[in-house]
């Protein structure tokens, strides 16, 4: 088939089927704009209701995928209008229709996805797991879902206990919840613990009204003065949260820059304190998405750490060139946190 004359959209779903990076890049300048290239990836679906991720994970894609996860702004959880897949429900039947001495190699299908983001918990149309479809020989890939799964609903911390006693007394309902086979002798136990940031810091005394307080009760006359401001001071105070209340969103659009030890995430902040944008300040220092800017994507409730899912979506949007960040600790590391939409 000829691609000569094809629309922007054609060419990338040409690529996706055929894992023609060529093809896809040529799509890609023929946009340009960044925004606009996202709408673009995020929209183009063939005549059956799959996204360019459906078909490239269908098509074993490797190529393609790498190059359109590395896009911002891209959701790399779509739903087919079919089976109600996701692209990691299409990587799973990709891998179980090869042939066993395959899977290996085409586990790396999977793998990007779930690198990229994408939610090995959401259940398609007949109420299954991407984990659920894998070939049961296939313990290998399995595991990966498994454990991408657990890491997910781990909240804050994923602590790693390797115990072969425990292999025989533990019930085999536990073993299949966790896709793992009953004959394993070490086996990972997931202890999911979640902790709250403002549980562990100590409260912040608020010395300017302790100062107030302090001048306040210097004279009658000042006490009424400073009643009448503090009363003003309010009611200012009230209007200005109002204005700035967040709306409710059920998705952000959000980049982080994560960082494995403190001082190298001090290093980060201190490049954005400086005016540096926060995509080039991710792509020097994040060990996450770092190609990315820092880009998650387009993020829905539910998909991401708790701790860093609250502290998000508590923060206002931003840009790049001028962003307001918060910091968080999870079990991954330190992470700077900024949002650019919510829906």
């Amino acid at each position: 088939m000829s691609d000569e004359g094809a629309t922007p959209r054609e060419m990338v779903l040409g690529a996706c089927r055929r894992n023609n990076t060529d093809l896809l890049s040529e799509a890609l300048k023929l946009i340009a704009n960044p925004e606009k290239i996202a709408d673009l990836l995020n929209d183009a679906k063939d005549g059956a209701g799959n996204y360019c991720l459906h078909l490239a994970a269908s098509s074993g894609s490797y190529d393609v995928l790498d190059m359109l996860l590395d896009q911002e702004g891209l959701e790399v959880d779509p739903i087919d209008r079919l089976e109600k897949d996701t692209p990691l429900h299409k990587a799973v039947r990709f891998i179980n229709d090869l042939p066993s001495s395959d899977w290996s190699g085409a586990s790396s299908i999977a793998e990007i996805l779930i690198d990229a983001g994408a939610d090995p918990r959401i259940r398609n149309k007949a109420k299954l797991k991407p984990a659920e479809l894998v070939d049961p020989k296939n313990e290998a890939l399995r595991d990966v879902l498994a454990r991408a799964e657990y890491s997910m609903m781990a909240g804050d911390d994923v602590i790693h206990v390797t115990c072969p006693a425990l292999a025989d007394t533990l019930k085999a309902d536990t073993l299949h919840s966790l896709s793992l086979s009953p004959s394993k002798t070490v086996i990972r136990i997931y202890f999911f613990i979640s902790f709250r940031i403002s549980s562990t810091m100590p409260p912040k005394s608020n010395k300017a009204a302790e100062k107030d307080a302090a001048k306040g009760s210097s004279s009658k006359d000042s006490k009424s003065a400073g009643k009448a401001t503090s009363k003003n001071s309010k009611n200012d105070n009230k209007k200005d949260a109002d204005s700035t209340k967040l709306k409710p969103a059920t998705a952000i659009n959000t980049r982080h820059i994560l960082c494995e030890k403190h001082s190298k995430k001090e290093e980060a902040v201190t490049k954005l304190r400086e005016g540096g944008k926060f995509d080039e300040v991710a792509k020097e220092f994040s060990e996450d998405k770092a190609r990315q800017g820092g880009s998650l994507g387009w993020k829905t409730r539910g998909s991401l750490d708790a701790a860093f899912e609250k502290a998000a979506y508590d923060l206002e949007t931003s840009t790049v060139g001028s962003p307001k960040y918060v910091e968080v600790k999870t079990g991954f590391g330190y992470h700077i946190i900024m949002v650019e939409g919510r829906r």
